[in-house]
Order: structure tokens, then sequence, then C-alpha cells
């Protein structure tokens, strides 16, 4: 029999709070003690609890015992904690004082931190509401949801695989998923099986350019040779109103580097470059709908023609996206578009030269409230600009890009901008 912990009734029942508050509901009776087991169990099946213990710790059967270590880990666990210990550590009872019981706990306790059964069952809620492929038509508030969910796991930085396996019998939402959310902070780990899949059930040959334009996305991200890079990257992607900006920009912007390092520019870089120049001024008129939501080609492009080194259409599509800006309400902008958009202002005036105006864009980036897929890349690229601007706290600064590259692992990335600050700095 395993050895029972001695624990303070004010715990127990702040921990009971705690639990109920991540499964969602109040648990008051036998049948909503078997809702939660099922729950625990497919949260980690590793360290089950039973029926009769969920009855004793929410107070359904009257008993004097205490529970083992490793049942008290498996509840703080499923709120968001590494164990009962470090739970208690942030929300058990202190002996100094007395504290009141509160009626719930928070959901996320931890910044930064978002407890992975949450997640979890937000994204399986999703997929059995839209699994019929012919009623198809998420809401804002359904995809704002499964976006939440989504981000949460991928930053857990491993996938779920019996929740991708349920996502994989369903074509239309592993297609939707994979398109909204491309795990672009996660090729180097279960990034690029994801997109694999996706690919072998992508019929139509934009869907197929896609894919293909986000594993030679991660590739360069990990300094993969050129060679295996344009390989896997195929052909130019037309530019089409059919096709989005964003991953029109992405492949194209893919192929202006490759052109530019492994080629060493050349009558074929002028060429790809004398388009890009052209569509990124007549793209309102290429993409009227999605140029309305925001300047995805432009500022897609601006991160590839800085890697590049291409001063000028660094500031044409800089120019361009300063001219979008002012066509906005500022009132009814988006907190993440607009981060992406000053991020990227900040490394084009960096390049061109203009300090103060750089200085001006990092003022209104607050990065510690961006949470999206590219996080960790769009990490790299603040710090490192951080190093540029802030030099007095540049100890600091290298030492978060260097977290993000760890995480990460994309070290053809943080050369280049590593490079990039250098020369900046000189």
């Amino acid at each position: 029999m395993a050895e029972q912990v001695n624990t303070h009734d004010s715990d127990i029942r702040r921990l009971a709070a705690s639990v109920s508050e991540a499964v969602g509901f109040d648990v008051t009776s036998g049948r909503d003690c078997e809702v939660l087991k099922r729950e625990l169990d497919e949260f980690d099946p590793r360290f089950g609890v039973s029926l009769s213990t969920l009855k004793r710790f929410f107070g359904l059967v009257n008993s004097s015992g205490g529970y083992s270590q490793s049942t008290l880990n498996a509840f703080a666990r499923y709120c968001g904690h590494r164990s009962f210990t470090d739970w208690k550590a942030k929300w058990g009872r202190k002996e100094e004082a007395p504290v009141d019981v509160p009626t719930s706990a928070p959901r996320r306790p931890m910044p930064g931190f978002h407890p992975s059964g949450v997640d979890r069952r937000e994204v399986l809620r999703w997929i059995e509401k839209n699994q019929d492929p012919e009623t198809f038509q998420p809401t804002l508030r359904e995809f704002r949801g499964l976006q939440g969910g989504l981000v949460g796991m991928y930053e857990r930085g491993s996938l779920d695989m019996s929740l991708w396996f349920e996502v994989k019998r369903h074509h239309h939402i592993k297609h939707f998923i994979v398109e909204k959310f491309p795990p672009m902070d996660y090729m180097a780990t279960f990034g690029t099986p994801m997109v694999e899949d996706f690919l072998m059930s992508a019929e139509h040959p934009v869907q197929q350019m896609f894919g293909n334009t986000v594993l030679a996305t991660g590739m360069v991200a990990m300094d993969i040779s050129w060679s295996d890079v344009v390989q896997t990257l195929g052909g130019q992607c037309p530019i089409r109103p059919t096709i989005h900006p964003y991953a029109t920009a992405m492949n194209l912007g893919v192929w202006l580097l490759a052109l530019k390092e492994h080629n060493r520019g050349g009558e074929e870089y002028e060429k790809l470059k004398t388009k890009l120049l052209t569509t990124g001024a007549k793209a309102h008129e290429v993409w009227p709908v999605w140029f309305n939501q925001t300047a995805y080609f432009q500022y897609i492009l601006s991160e590839w023609a800085v890697l590049a080194g291409d001063l000028e259409l660094v500031e044409a599509m800089d120019g361009l996206i300063e001219g979008y800006r002012k066509t906005q309400d500022y009132h009814h902008r988006n907190h993440h578009i607009e981060t992406t958009l000053d991020l990227r202002q900040m490394w084009n005036a960096i390049v061109l030269g203009d300090l103060d105006r750089a200085r001006m864009f990092e003022k209104r980036i607050q990065f510690d409230l961006f949470r999206n897929v590219d996080t960790r890349m769009l990490g790299m690229w603040y710090h490192g600009a951080l190093q540029v601007l802030d030099p007095d706290g540049a100890r600091l600064h290298i030492a978060n890009f260097d977290v993000s590259l760890s995480l990460t692992q994309y070290h053809g990335l943080g050369r280049r901008i590593r490079s990039l600050v250098s020369s900046a700095q000189a």
C-alpha cells in the first residue's frame, strides 16, 4: 500500500477547487467523478486515480484516510504543475498565517505555462463540433478557441499523438489546422512529420505548394543545404488571387534567399526581385479581400529581404507596410498583427541605418504578451534587434536570444540574425 502523505485539509480543499476549475465543472456527484476519471486517464494514463479515491477527494463519501503522493501529484499535474510540492509552494496553506480557501483556482497559474489538459479538451471539443466537412464553417469565436488550444499545446514542445490521430481522421480538419496554424517554431521536432502528414492527403497543387514551402522554410532555419531546400521547395509560386498572399510571399521569399546565397544573385535573382517589387506595389489589386486584413505579402517579404541584405527591396516593402498601416482604424487593430508589423519594421529600420526609427517601433512592442505559432522565431528577431538598440543590456538580450535558439534548434536562422546584428553594430 502506498504511503499516505500528511496533508492539511485546507490544501485538499484548495487542490479540489483547482481540479474542478481545470476540468470545467464542479464535481458534486458520482457521475461527475466518472467523467473526471476519464479525463485524468486521458491526460496521463501512467498515473491513474481510482473512482473511490475521487469520491473521497471531493467529499462525496465519508473517509478519514489520506492520499498517496502519486495521487496528489496526478491532481497537481492536471492543474498545470510539475508535482504536488510545486502546486503547494504556489497555492498551498502558509503556516505563518491563516488563509481563506478560494472558491476556485486560477486557470493558468504560471505566466507562460498552459495546462495541456485544458488545451487538449479545447481542441477535442472543436473537432467534435466540426467533424462534418459539409457543414464545416468555424465562427470567429471557435477559431480563437482553437488557436488558443493549439498554441498552448504547441508550446509544450511535443505533439499529442492520440490527438493528432483524431485530427487525421478528418482530412478537412487536418488541412485547416496546418494551413491556419503551421508549426513554424517546431519544424526541428514534431512540425516536420506533422506537415508531411498534411502533404500525404493534399490533393490540390496549392496545398502541396504550401506544405512544401513550410518544410523548406524550416530547412532554411535549421541550416539544411540549399540543394535539399530547393528540391523540397519545387517551383516558384505564381501570383494569383486564389493563392493566399502569406503562402505566396513565403514561397517566393525562400526562393529570393536561395538565389542570393546559393546562386549568388545574377539574372534570376534580379528577375524575381522585379516581380516582387511589382507585386508588392499592387498587392491591394491582386488580393483585395486579404489585403483588408493585413499587408501579408509585404511583411513576410520584408523578413526575407532583410536576410538577403537587399536594401532596395527592404525599403520598398517597408514603405508599402507603412502606407497600409495609415489606412487602418487604430482602435480596431489586432495586437498580434501589430506586434508582427512593428517587429518587421523595426528590423527594416535597423538594416536601413535608421536606429532612431527602429527604437520607436521597439518601444511599441509588448513581446511578452505575444503568443503565436512563430513566437520563438520572432523572439530570435526581437532579442537580436535589442542587442543593436540596447547595447547596455546586451548580455540579457543575448541570453534571451540563445534561449529561443535552443528551443527551436534553428541554427541557420540564428547564424543569419547574428550576422545582421554584427553588421548593424559595426
